[in-house]
């Protein structure tokens, strides 16, 4: 029996009186439907709609670079960037069908999704990994650290302050107390969100590479065989 899966969003296409998809511009809500033929999905209708899943993903790592940058958190910097760039690669693969760009994300997407499990293992310092030993891999030794130990909800931080010979003011943080969520539970919720965004945005891109390849070699694709390089 064939299954479906339907999800909305406001980005569409249509098709004309050859069956050909064409883009529109019409305001409304536009269906991505996979269908299950034996064991195999296939994408049959609007497939605009994977740009919603890009997007959401988009704003999280912007979000999360944000707060990276106010703790000059270098690692998680660089691969945030990383990120904004080969999910770009992944937009406009699937805007305009182009299989490469999306096997070109999916490869990231994987990367990304280890480097995310990574964050989560040293933060809560699960398989032998430690902050103390191993922050060197988030802040490339630079001693710096995740702006939430400081700035959290509710965190109260606590000074000893002393004045040298030269009249120089000195502060030495003693701790922080308060905090309504630890800096670490904080991290791993940001790497955790960004797994389950990632792993979404991974089915559906390989979902959306496995119906442009069996289009293509069935010559029915909704586009010209050009336009898959």
């Amino acid at each position: 029996m064939d299954s479906h899966f339907v999800a909305n969003c406001d980005l569409g296409v249509s098709e004309d009186s050859h069956g050909k998809l064409n883009n529109t511009n019409y305001e409304g809500e536009c269906v991505i439907q996979f269908e299950r033929k034996g064991s195999t999905f296939l994408i049959i209708h609007e497939y605009s709609c994977i740009c919603h899943r890009f997007g959401f993903l988009q704003v999280a790592t912007l979000e999360r670079l944000v707060f990276d940058f106010l703790g000059y958190m270098w690692a998680p910097i660089l691969t945030g960037f990383l990120n904004i760039i080969f999910i770009l690669f992944g937009i406009f693969g699937a805007h305009q069908f182009r299989p490469k760009l999306l096997v070109v994300y999916a490869v990231w997407s994987a990367l990304w999704l280890l480097w995310n499990l990574f964050v989560i293992f040293l933060y809560l310092e699960i398989a032998g990994l430690s902050l103390e030993k191993h922050s060197y891999f988030l802040n490339f030794g630079s001693g710096s650290e995740s702006w939430w130990y400081e700035n959290g909800l509710g965190c109260n931080v606590t000074y000893n302050i002393t004045t040298a010979d030269n009249g120089r003011v000195q502060q030495t943080r003693l701790g922080v107390e308060g905090c309504f969520l630890d800096y670490r539970y904080v991290e791993v919720i940001h790497a955790a969100v960004h797994i389950v965004l990632t792993l979404i945005s991974l089915v559906v891109s390989i979902l959306l590479i496995q119906y442009i390849t069996l289009t293509h070699h069935t010559n029915h694709s909704p586009y010209n065989s050009s336009q898959y390089t």
